[in-house]
């Protein structure tokens, strides 16, 4: 990002959800309130019996740690998205962990201590991707079973020993704090640009023009089979694929026509 800006290029891209700036707007919002601005409603030609999407925006109270701007998206269709996401998320960790209790219950199971047994729940929790949401808890218990003290066909004068065995129980709940403080951040999404002097709602629709840009690109590659060529002079590179672009350029306005 830095080079584009450094050398006049201008972009609005998706910010990774890993940066800082993204966690702290998420936490931001928990505890102070935000005014959104409606950019615009989005009604599918496919589903009309169905509400339109509705985007809003809001730009973010600080600038990227490269002194870049980020503007905050929030989609309806998205918010739907994420809540069914999250829930579907926890159903799937759950599930692991029943199979884990039904594991637990065999005679056979080589779980045999309680750290082995959590570090096993941990890892289906971890890999289902419910880690925030699933709270875990192994639970030690001393269970009677009686056995024949000696070989043989029972019979009424049989004996028998009592033994007692290790059993380990899985509990498990929602975490309801981090769901509820996740929800407040359902159907957001952070896009960063060096474009100061444009409306939020301008970056909104240039950055949802991607997949046509994308469409070019791709036609850029395989219709024309544009290759690295040898040439040393940056200026003759340029011009060679200023030709391919105009090119394209006509190509969109004939199917726009």
């Amino acid at each position: 990002m830095k080079y584009i800006d450094g050398e006049d290029g201008f972009f609005i891209t998706l910010m990774p959800r890993t940066r800082s700036e993204d966690k702290w707007f998420r936490e931001h919002i928990i505890d102070n309130k935000v005014t959104w601005d409606e950019i615009c409603r989005v009604q599918e030609p496919r589903k009309k019996n169905e509400s339109p999407e509705i985007w809003r925006m809001v730009e973010s109270p600080i600038l990227s740690k490269e002194g870049f701007r980020i503007a905050w998206v929030w989609s309806s269709k998205k918010t739907m998205h994420d809540q069914k996401s999250r829930q579907n998320t926890i159903n799937k960790a759950i599930s692991g962990l029943k199979g884990l209790q039904k594991r637990l219950k065999n005679n056979r199971c080589r779980l045999k201590t309680k750290q082995v047994v959590f570090s096993e729940a941990e890892k289906i929790v971890r890999e289902a991707g419910a880690n925030r949401w699933v709270d875990l808890d192994v639970v030690e218990m001393i269970e009677k079973t009686h056995k024949q003290e000696k070989r043989g066909r029972q019979g009424p004068n049989t004996r028998y020993m009592a033994i007692d065995c290790m059993r380990f129980k899985v509990n498990w709940k929602i975490n309801h704090t981090n769901v509820k403080d996740d929800a407040y951040s359902d159907g957001m999404f952070p896009l960063i640009t060096n474009c100061d002097d444009i409306s939020l709602k301008e970056i909104l629709e240039k950055y949802k023009y991607q997949p046509k840009l994308e469409k070019r690109h791709e036609q850029f590659k395989s219709v024309y089979g544009i290759a690295p060529v040898l040439l040393k002079n940056i200026t003759r590179v340029e011009a060679l694929v200023f030709v391919f672009f105009v090119a394209l350029l006509r190509l969109s306005e004939k199917y726009q026509n």
